[in-house]
C-alpha cells in the first residue's frame, strides 16, 4: 500500500502545518507514504513535484495533463494506492479537481478530506469550479464510491454532508492535530497582540485594526504575513495604508519582514493572540493559542465552539459580535470596508461609540479590551489538546487507509451539490 499526500503547495499557512504533522507521523508509521505537490516540504520525505499543481502559478496545464502526471507520479510505487486529497474542491484549482473526480470515477481509493468549503463565502471560487471541468460543470463535485471516504474537520461539516446524501459510515471527523508545545511568558511590558495569519478578506483585518485603536496607549498589535499573491492584495492593501495614514499601532506581513525569524519567534514576544475571524473551517488559534500558552481574544465562531466545548475548552476572553452605534445592529464584519474605516476612526474619539456581545451580555468594546489585555496567561492547559493530538489524528488516518485498501470496486454516485450550497446561502 502507497499513501500519497496530495495538496496544491506547501507555502506557510494552516493545511501546510496539517500536512507537515502527518509527514512526521507517517516517516514512522506508514513507511509507503509519498508527497505529491508542487513544492517540497523541505524535509527528507518521498516527494514527487508536479508545478501544475499549484493555482498560483499559470502553468496552462490541460485536464488531460495534470491527470496523466499524477498518474505517471503513482506508477513508481506498489498498489494499492491510497489517494489523501486536500482541499480537492476548494475551487482555487478547477482543473484539479476534476481530476480527483476522475481518480474516484476510475475506482481509485480516495480520501477527500476537506478543510474549507468553496460554497461558505468564496463565491468566485465556485464560479470557477462549476465552470471549468468534465465532471464538475454537471455539478458532480462531490463523488462516493465504497472506495471513497470524506474527512471533515467539524460535526458540522460532517452534518452537512450527510444532509446531502453521505453514508454515515463514508465520512468522518477529523479535527486538525497540534502538537503542545508551551512557550515561557513574554517579557514585554506592554500588551503586544499578534494575529498569526495570512491577512486574506475573511480574517477580517478591519475588525483587528478597530481592536488596535480601541487598546490602551502603548498597546502593538501584529500581523504574520500578508494575503500573498492573491486577489486579496486589493484590500489588505487598502488596510496598510489607513493604518499608517492614521497612525493605527499595528505591523504587518512581520514574518516577511524578517523571513529569518521563525513563527515561533513571534508567539514567544506576543503576550496575547487574537484571531477576528468571521469565517473559517476550523479555526487553528483556538488550539494553537492552547499548545503556546497564550490568551486568545477575539470574535467566537459558532459551530467551531460547539465542537472546542466537547473537547472541554472554553476560551473566556472571546466575544459574539462587535457593534457600533453607527450602525445599529449590524455586526462589523457585515459592513463595507468604507463603513469599517468610519467605525475605526469614531472609536479613535469616542470608545464608547463600539460595543461588544459576549455571551453574558454587552459591554464596552474598550473597557472589556483593557480588562482582557490585563490576563497575561490563559486559564487554559495542554492537556486540554488530547483530542487534538498528532498522534490520535495519525492513527485515524492510517486506520482508515487500511480499510480503503481492504475495499471492493463499486458504482461511482455523487452528492447533492445544490443541499450542500443551499446549507451556506439560508
Amino acid at each position: 500500500m502507497t499513501h500519497f499526500i496530495v495538496h496544491y503547495h506547501m507555502r506557510p499557512g494552516g493545511v501546510s502545518r496539517v500536512i507537515l504533522a502527518e509527514i512526521a507521523y507517517n516517516s514512522q508509521v506508514i513507511h509507503n507514504s509519498v508527497l505529491i505537490s508542487a513544492e517540497s516540504a523541505g524535509l527528507e520525505f518521498a516527494t514527487k513535484i508536479i508545478p501544475a499543481l499549484d493555482y498560483a502559478k499559470q502553468t496552462f496545464a490541460s485536464e488531460d495533463e495534470i491527470f496523466s502526471q499524477l498518474m505517471a507520479a503513482a506508477q513508481e510505487f506498489p498498489r494499492p494506492w491510497i489517494w489523501h486529497i486536500h482541499n480537492p474542491t476548494l475551487g482555487c484549482h478547477p482543473l484539479f479537481t476534476s481530476c480527483c473526480q476522475r481518480l474516484a470515477k476510475q475506482n481509485e481509493r480516495v480520501i477527500y478530506h476537506i478543510h474549507d468549503f468553496a460554497e461558505d463565502q468564496r463565491p468566485r471560487n465556485l464560479k470557477q469550479l462549476l465552470g471549468v471541468g468534465r465532471l464538475c460543470k454537471n455539478q458532480r463535485l462531490y463523488p462516493v464510491s465504497e472506495r471513497m471516504h470524506y474527512c471533515v474537520l467539524t460535526g458540522r461539516d460532517r452534518d452537512i454532508l450527510m444532509a446531502a446524501g453521505l453514508p454515515q459510515h463514508q465520512v468522518s471527523v477529523l479535527p486538525n492535530p497540534v502538537q503542545a508545545r508551551a512557550l515561557p511568558p513574554s517579557d514585554r511590558l506592554d500588551p503586544w497582540v499578534l494575529y498569526p495569519v495570512r491577512a486574506i478578506d475573511r480574517k477580517n483585518i478591519g475588525e483587528f485594526l478597530l481592536l488596535s485603536a480601541l487598546a490602551p496607549a502603548a498597546s502593538r498589535f501584529a500581523i504574520t504575513r500578508g494575503p500573498g499573491e492573491s486577489l486579496h492584495q486589493k484590500h489588505y492593501t487598502e488596510w496598510v495604508q489607513f493604518a499608517h495614514n492614521h497612525s493605527l499601532p499595528v505591523d504587518f506581513a512581520l514574518a516577511e519582514t524578517e523571513p529569518a525569524i521563525d513563527l515561533e519567534h513571534w508567539i514567544g514576544q506576543s503576550t496575547h493572540l487574537c484571531s477576528t475571524s468571521a469565517h473559517e473551517g476550523f479555526g487553528m488559534a483556538f488550539l494553537e493559542s492552547i499548545a503556546w500558552q497564550r490568551p486568545l481574544l477575539g470574535r467566537a465562531i459558532p459551530h467551531i465552539q460547539v465542537d472546542l466545548a466537547e473537547a472541554g475548552i472554553d476560551h473566556p476572553y472571546l466575544y459574539q459580535a462587535l457593534l457600533s452605534e453607527l450602525f445599529p445592529g449590524i455586526d462589523f464584519p457585515q459592513l463595507s470596508i468604507s463603513d469599517q474605516q468610519q467605525v475605526i476612526l469614531a472609536a479613535r474619539t469616542r470608545p464608547a461609540s463600539v460595543e461588544v456581545l459576549l455571551k453574558n451580555g454587552r459591554a464596552s468594546a474598550s473597557e472589556w479590551l483593557s480588562e482582557v489585555l490585563q490576563h497575561r496567561k490563559t486559564p487554559l492547559t495542554t492537556d486540554q489538546l488530547h483530542a487534538f493530538s498528532p498522534q490520535r489524528h495519525g492513527d485515524l488516518l492510517r486506520q482508515l487507509a487500511e480499510r480503503l485498501a481492504s475495499k471492493p470496486a463499486s458504482p461511482c454516485h455523487y452528492l447533492d451539490a445544490n443541499a450542500i450550497r443551499k446549507f451556506f446561502t439560508v
